[in-house]
């Protein structure tokens, strides 16, 4: 979708988010692609179970809920605020069996000050020297932090409830708030 707004309900691959909002209830299956503009809407809640890979090119911001029991690839490519995902009242939910692969320094973002909340129960793996910064709510539940390289800088605080803490010689993972 591009510039403008989809409401769907299906299974489907090889969507393209450049602009525009993705918004209803549904699934991504496939290969999907998410740039720029904006995935859900307040009580949207979408699953991804294929590939979604988010190279944050403009910025894109998620609405609602995004649950991801496949693999989310954030290999952003931008520089100064084009690294970011931003949030509003969003929850990111990587569930058990998800990956959430960090293949470039991002950070995640809350610019309107609401209740945002990023929730562990898969692996979320970082892969790059570069810095991370997840400026919400980060809550670990049962999931796996794989730390490769670089630092993973949680800033906002959460909760860590078990889980795996798998931290490379050479990395860093950072709590605060």
């Amino acid at each position: 979708a591009s510039g403008s707004s989809l409401n769907f309900d299906l299974v489907g691959s090889g969507f393209e988010i450049k602009n525009g909002t993705l918004s209803g209830q549904g699934t991504l299956g496939g290969q999907s692609n998410w740039s720029g503009g904006t995935i859900g809407s307040q009580g949207t809640e979408i699953t991804n179970t294929g590939t979604l890979t988010i190279a944050a090119i403009n910025s894109p911001l998620l609405i609602g809920t995004l649950n991801n029991s496949g693999t989310i690839i954030h290999n952003s490519l931008g520089s100064g605020g084009a690294n970011r995902l931003n949030l509003q009242n969003g929850t990111l939910n990587n569930l058990e069996g998800g990956l959430y692969h960090l293949q470039a320094g991002s950070i995640f973002n809350a610019p309107f000050n609401d209740a945002n909340v990023f929730i562990n129960s898969g692996t979320l793996r970082k892969s790059t020297t570069s810095t991370t910064t997840v400026a919400i709510d980060f809550n670990n539940s049962g999931g796996t932090i794989d730390a490769q390289a670089g630092t993973l800088n949680l800033t906002d605080g959460g909760t860590s409830t078990g889980g795996l803490y798998v931290v490379a010689a050479d990395a860093v993972v950072e709590y605060a708030g």
